[in-house]
């Protein structure tokens, strides 16, 4: 019998990257059309409200999650045999800690008269979320099935928003089609992991997972922190019809950012198990991959970042109508802020393999003081602008304590390796600055995403793990 080679690394981040990214992207594309339609159809200060509770529920959520994600998958990866039996454990402790998370936001909805049923109606995902097995299939590497599960989700979406709300007063009935297209896609994901087998109803695997997870949990907790602080002390800070109206026009570019951060999370969720494997294999396959990731990750999210926020404007208009470009200039500061959550999550992927959650956990605790005493004193005096450096400063911070941690614990190499994407990308800025910013998208994103591909050429920047060409030589296994 042929002896057993382990699949090439690249091939491996190559082939997880496109289909996750692919159904990222294009769930994240059809969605917009929902966008397009609420935007237009309920206005800033409905969308206001509906992103005010969106921050709100997001706190709720990290319980849910529990850091399923990434503690759920790894335990996935390490036992792929018993799928079955860690699925159904961890969907039962997360559906337990849901009821626990949605009681204490009814309770506090129900005080709110203005804001709470759009609250409470929100929360109702926090149900779909602990249904949702995709740590389970993003552990055996099954990720064609999560980008279209994202795909079908977001298509069930759009029909029923394009359905059921047609004037601001439906505006509550926006998450509820949420929750409908989550609960139905979930429930399906889970019924096909399932299905034939008999898993073990205990709740003990799923407990230990909520355990081990604690650090992510709690690094989740201050991440969302710098994420969403900005969004409730502005409802806080900003009130009545004036302060939702300031809500929308911070809130709802940021379905672009999201985007964005969808596709960072896809990347660094497809170099997980690849980087979990090379700490095992020793330094230098660590060292490898630390530098594939931090190259494509550059290349992925630089040009996202300086395009985005040259043609900022235009964008927004776009996609969410005239009245809310006044939003451009915070969404570009926060967009810059999402760019470096695609280096982030290299961070976060080493910290996870090298066992030190906890310090990673400080590190973003830090940063999660800093951001709300920065958004305390700065919204006041600038409103979103000042909630947007604020974010942007945070996150800055964290990124830094991050990477003089690990570069001090001999873990972090290769930074040198975002350098000529990132020229790469502000090349492509004075292309379309040269050509104009300001006018069509159909000139300029093309003109731009042709520049961004001729630089990546001429400085010999392609990531050689998008490649999925190149790689060490394989191992025999057997």
């Amino acid at each position: 019998m042929a002896p057993l080679r382990e699949p090439n690394h690249s091939q491996h981040v190559a082939g997880s990257f496109k289909a996750l990214a692919s159904g990222e992207i294009l769930s994240r594309l059809v969605a917009l059309a929902a966008l397009v339609h609420l935007t237009r159809t309920l206005g800033p200060v409905k969308m206001g409200m509906i992103g005010f509770a969106a921050a709100i529920c997001t706190f709720m959520s990290l319980a849910v999650q529990a850091g399923f994600r990434h503690v759920g998958t790894k335990a996935v990866a390490e036992s792929p045999g018993q799928a079955p039996r860690i699925a159904a454990s961890g969907t039962l402790v997360r559906l337990i800690v849901a009821a626990l998370a949605f009681s204490l936001i009814f309770v506090v909805g129900s005080g709110l008269p203005a804001t709470g049923p759009v609250i409470v109606v929100t929360a109702l995902s926090l149900f779909s979320l602990a249904l949702d097995p995709t740590w389970v299939f993003k552990g055996l590497e099954r990720n064609r099935q999560v980008g279209r599960a994202l795909v079908v989700k977001q298509s069930i979406y759009v029909v029923l928003v394009y359905t059921l709300v047609s004037e601001p007063t439906d505006f509550i009935i926006v998450p509820a089609c949420l929750f409908a297209a989550d609960l139905t896609v979930s429930s399906y994901l889970l019924r096909s992991l399932l299905r034939g087998a008999k898993p073990n109803l205990s709740l003990n695997p799923g407990w230990g997972l909520l355990k081990d997870s604690v650090p992510v949990v709690g690094t989740g907790l201050f991440r969302h922190t710098i994420m969403t602080a900005d969004v409730i002390l502005i409802g806080i800070f900003l009130t009545g019809e004036a302060g939702n109206r300031a809500m929308g026009l911070y809130t709802v570019p940021y379905s672009i950012v999201f985007m964005a951060l969808a596709v960072s999370s896809a990347l660094h969720d497809s170099y997980r198990p690849a980087i979990v494997r090379a700490f095992r294999e020793g330094k230098e396959s660590l060292h490898a991959a630390c530098r594939g990731s931090l190259a494509a990750s550059a290349a992925v999210g630089a040009p996202i970042v300086v395009g985005g926020a040259m043609v900022a404007g235009p964008l927004i208009g776009f996609v969410m109508g005239a009245e809310y470009v006044d939003g451009a200039a915070p969404f570009r500061v926060i967009l810059a802020s999402a760019g470096l959550l695609f280096l982030g999550g290299v961070m976060h992927n080493l910290f996870l393999a090298s066992g030190q959650l906890a310090a990673e956990t400080r590190i973003h605790g830090l940063a999660a003081l800093l951001n709300v005493g920065l958004n305390l004193f700065l919204i006041p005096r600038h409103g979103l602008m000042g909630a947007a450096w604020a974010t942007l400063t945070a996150e800055a911070c964290g990124l830094l304590g991050a990477g003089v941690v690990l570069k001090r614990a001999g873990i972090l190499v290769g930074m040198s390796a975002v350098f000529r994407p990132l020229l790469a990308a502000l090349m492509m800025g004075a292309v379309v600055g040269f050509v104009g910013a300001e006018r069509s998208l159909a000139l300029t994103i093309p003109v731009g995403v042709i520049a961004y591909g001729l630089g990546l050429i001429a400085l010999r920047a392609v990531p050689e793990d998008l490649k999925g060409t190149k790689g060490p030589p394989p191992k025999v296994l057997g």
